[in-house]
C-alpha cells in the first residue's frame, strides 16, 4: 500500500488481487489513515452498504496485530477475509503451529488453536465491520496522550448508516479530551 490516496477502482483492484473478492466500492470513508508507524488503513463501504477496513504496511504483521489496530480504530470487526484461494488459512496456520508445539496431540479442537490462529501472518488485511462505536473512527497519533485521535465521524451499524463528517487534524479531539 503506498502513501498516496486510494481511488475506489484502485482499492477494488487491491482487494480483488489480495483476497480474491470482486467488490464494487461505493464510498471511501477514511482514506489511508495511520494505524501504526508504518501501516495505513482505508475504511470503505461496498455496493451492499457493508463497511470494510483495508490495512496494509511494509512490515510483518499478524492477525492479532491487525485485530488490535481495528479495535483501536473504534471499529467492531465481524470477521477477517482470508487471502485469495485459502478459505481456511487461519485455521490451517493455527493447527500447524499447535502441532509444532504439541506434536503428540492427535485430536485438535477449535479451542486448542484459537491462540495460534492469531499468530498467522496477515498483511494486507481486510476486515468486515459490524459497527463504528460512538460514530467515531480513530487514527494513530504518536503525539496524543492515548496515541489515537479522531479522524472521521461516521455512524454505522450493520443495516443502518448516516453520512460521515471528516474532522480535520487541527480540530481533532483525542479520547482523553472528550
Amino acid at each position: 500500500m503506498s502513501d498516496g490516496l486510494f481511488s475506489p477502482s484502485t482499492l477494488a483492484k487491491q482487494v480483488a488481487g489480495y483476497f480474491g473478492v470482486e467488490m464494487s466500492i461505493e464510498r471511501i470513508i477514511a482514506n489511508t489513515i495511520s494505524v501504526s508507524r508504518t501501516a495505513k488503513a482505508t475504511v470503505f463501504t461496498n455496493a451492499h452498504k457493508e463497511l470494510y477496513v483495508f490495512i496494509a504496511g511494509p512490515m510483518h504483521l499478524t492477525y492479532a496485530d491487525m485485530r488490535k489496530m481495528v479495535l483501536h480504530m473504534n471499529l467492531v470487526p465481524v470477521d477477517a477475509l482470508p487471502p485469495a484461494g485459502q478459505s481456511d488459512y487461519f485455521e490451517q496456520y493455527g493447527e500447524t503451529r499447535f502441532q509444532e508445539v504439541f506434536p503428540g496431540r492427535s485430536s485438535v479442537s477449535p479451542a486448542d488453536i484459537r491462540y495460534y490462529k492469531t499468530l498467522a501472518p496477515y498483511n494486507p488485511a481486510l476486515w468486515r465491520i459490524d459497527e463504528v462505536r460512538d460514530g467515531e473512527i480513530y487514527e494513530w497519533d504518536p503525539d496524543s496522550s492515548t496515541s489515537w485521535r479522531l479522524a472521521v465521524k461516521y455512524f454505522y451499524q450493520h443495516g443502518l448508516t448516516r453520512d460521515s463528517v471528516v474532522i480535520p487534524h487541527r480540530n481533532a479531539v483525542s479520547r482523553k479530551n472528550k
